[in-house]
């Protein structure tokens, strides 16, 4: 580079010498001089037009290269070029492998451009989806799914869960459709639709099977209880009996609570639609389940900091459901006396529910399957304090139905942590509604 530099110089002093001994000869050096910077600035202009048609004819630049700072500017734009021409083909190669690997998907998968028009599809989309690819130009993907509830999906932005759908082309078709944001300001969209309908119908076999069964348990459940009950009111029982029907009552209860837990379970996941959302004070809603949990273990110490101020639009039996199995399982799960404190308070990213205790803890291993049905990680003693293994379940449910996420932290031997996070969508705030109660603790 430096020797670029000095051939520039060497040559601009050239030139300016040649023109003062021209101007000296003419008796004008100033003149002579001037010549002189005309001519070298003539050059860099004639480099500058050969350089200007070369780029514009698209022509890649070939060696030997002028020599001074025009070579410099030469070998860098051939650099350039070169590794213009590298990522080109890599891309070219990239794009190949991308469209093999997507034509051997048996999945649809669409690119939507900002306008919702399609860009690119593969060749799963037609018998998926239910249009050609190839025929169309840039069509809105609604035009070509005529799908309400898809339209409904794409406009409301929050693609977190996937949308169930059945096409219009082919009724025995189940698709789970997912949209992924992408490209400049998550403008462009890349919808993949996937075939379950064998899944889905396993789904519901299981579902009208748990439902079914549960519905016909309840009525032989009922009868023997009513009839043990009477068995245990008799004056004349003898007290070789007693223990064994009390032994009873507890088994048909714990029957009872499963039950009544998989019917729950079951309704939430047979309605598509979720309850009827109205504005619920959950501070109060919090008192009276803590009431009540103290009314069945008198042993428990529940601490709890709400702000009665917040309201929040929810399902009331669904929401009341969710919390006392959240505060239920940390008083069943934990030794007598553990101190769990409740809060209920506005975060940064809605409202907030936690449920701390000071138990046992959870090990790390098992935190991501506590909300499976029947997940237990201490089974015995599960057993032994009548939980049946279902409540995370339902409080997963419950959550997932108000756009509501569930978070899980625990340490061994320090105890864990249930935070329910609501969408700031969720809360309610209205000028007629005054509290009757203070932000404040109780115990």
């Amino acid at each position: 580079m430096w020797a670029a530099y000095r051939y520039e110089l060497l040559k601009l002093s050239t030139i300016l010498f040649s023109g003062g001994i021209v101007g000296w000869i003419i008796k004008e050096p100033s003149m002579g001089l001037c010549l002189g910077l005309l001519l070298y600035l003539s050059r860099h202009l004639y480099q500058l037009l050969v350089l200007h048609r070369k780029l514009r004819k698209k022509r890649h630049l070939q060696q030997p290269f002028p020599k001074g700072l025009w070579g410099i500017i030469y070998k860098n734009i051939y650099y350039y070029q070169q590794n213009g021409r590298k990522r080109k083909r890599n891309l070219t190669r990239f794009v190949a492998r991308f469209r093999d690997a997507t034509s051997t998907v048996p999945d649809a998968v669409v690119i939507l451009d900002q306008r919702l028009r399609v860009i690119w599809a593969n060749p799963a989309t037609p018998v998926l989806l239910g249009f050609n690819p190839s025929l169309i130009d840039k069509s809105s993907i609604l035009d070509l799914v005529n799908d309400p509830s898809l339209a409904e999906y794409i406009h409301s932005g929050t693609y977190s869960q996937p949308l169930e759908m059945t096409p219009a082309h082919n009724g025995a078709l189940v698709l789970s459709v997912q949209i992924t944001p992408f490209g400049a300001k998550k403008r462009q969209r890349l919808l993949v639709a996937r075939d379950i309908t064998q899944v889905y119908h396993l789904h519901q076999i299981r579902k009208d099977f748990v439902a079914n069964v549960s519905h016909e348990l309840r009525t032989p459940l009922t009868a023997i209880n009513g009839y043990m009950e009477n068995l245990q009111d008799m004056p004349t029982l003898p007290v070789a009996m007693q223990h064994p029907l009390r032994r009873i009552h507890v088994q048909i209860t714990r029957m009872t609570a499963l039950i009544n837990d998989l019917l729950a379970l079951s309704r939430l996941e047979v309605e598509t639609k979720a309850a009827k959302r109205i504005p619920l004070n959950v501070g109060e809603m919090l008192d009276s389940i803590i009431l009540e949990a103290k009314t069945q273990h008198a042993d428990c110490s529940i601490e709890l900091v709400a702000d009665y101020d917040l309201w929040i639009r929810a399902g009331e039996s669904e929401l009341h459901s969710a919390i006392s199995n959240l505060i239920l399982n940390a008083i069943k799960h934990n030794p007598s006396g553990t101190k769990i404190a409740v809060r209920w308070y506005a975060g940064y990213n809605g409202p907030v529910l936690s449920v701390q205790d000071t138990g046992e803890g959870i090990a790390p291993e098992h935190i991501p399957r506590l909300t499976e049905r029947f997940y237990r990680v201490d089974k015995g003693r599960s057993r032994i304090s009548g939980g049946t293994g279902l409540g995370l379940a339902i409080v997963k449910h419950v959550l997932n139905r108000h756009e509501a996420k569930l978070f899980i932290a625990s340490t061994l031997g320090q105890g864990s942590t249930f935070t329910c996070q609501f969408p700031k969508a969720a809360r309610y705030t209205a000028v007629s509604i005054t509290p009757h109660h203070a932000t404040g603790q109780r115990q």
